[in-house]
């Protein structure tokens, strides 16, 4: 929440950049350029990383949606007006609260993706099951990757074959 206040501050851009790369755990020692460019990364990544809706519609905002994510912090013991969380901390708590059943910032979500019920079943199902597909994939485990030394081995061994077929 510092974070976000930071920047209705009257205070220099240098000053600003400093604060908030301090308040994201990075003491950097590089030019005042390059900073802003990190800053600029980490902004794109945090701000612009939001929720959206299959027809891509913004659906969430930090700054506009924080006093209905202000009363889930609250009911879970955090006042995010005085307690002192880091951005990584409000970021997963935040995560947590939108996938809870029961939340004020959950509902007014609910009420933003609201689609009228279609009469057709078969439509119902298929909108459904594109609904359960998105998440899935939102909330899927990255895939293992494979190891180098495997696929070399492999590929080795079918050469091997291969040559060993001609002589």
């Amino acid at each position: 929440m510092e974070l976000l206040h930071l920047y209705t501050l009257e205070m220099t851009e240098d000053f600003k950049t400093d604060r908030a790369l301090n308040i994201l755990g990075l003491d950097l020692d590089i030019n005042n350029k390059t900073k802003e460019h990190i800053l600029n990364e980490i902004s794109l990544y945090i701000f612009e990383n939001t929720n959206t809706a299959p027809s891509k519609e913004k659906i969430f905002d930090y700054n506009l949606d924080y006093k209905y994510y202000y009363c889930d912090f609250k009911d879970i013991g955090i006042d995010l007006n005085k307690d002192n969380i880091s951005w990584w901390e409000f970021d997963t708590l935040l995560q947590g609260i939108f996938l809870k059943e029961k939340t004020v910032i959950g509902k007014v979500i609910e009420y933003r993706t609201y689609k009228k019920p279609t009469k057709n079943q078969k439509t119902a199902q298929v909108e459904e099951h594109k609904y359960y597909m998105e998440r899935k994939r939102q909330f899927a485990l990255p895939q293992k990757k494979q190891n180098i030394d495997d696929n070399f081995n492999k590929m080795w061994n079918y050469v091997s074959t291969k040559t060993k077929k001609g002589e």
